[in-house]
């Protein structure tokens, strides 16, 4: 797992990657929620009062896409 802290808009995330057999689970969170991959289950996270959002990713690049990618940095 990688671990990368970012800022946007002025407020700071940690980015993970977190290699899963033949994919990546990719997502941003802070204290106010989480933007992820297709794997993440935004309605688990709802409820328990915790915002989340999944985006999709470039075409070819999702969990049926292509193989898994290395994290920036990485070598997984």
């Amino acid at each position: 797992m990688t671990d990368e802290k970012i800022t946007v808009g002025g407020k700071e995330f940690v980015c993970s990657v977190i290699p899963a057999g033949p994919v990546n689970i990719v997502f941003a969170a802070n204290e106010g929620g989480l933007v992820g991959c297709g794997a993440i289950d935004v309605t688990a996270l709802s409820g328990f009062g915790y915002a989340a959002a999944r985006i999709r990713p470039p075409e070819g690049a999702g969990i049926g896409g292509n193989r898994r990618r290395s994290p920036p940095g990485g070598n997984h």
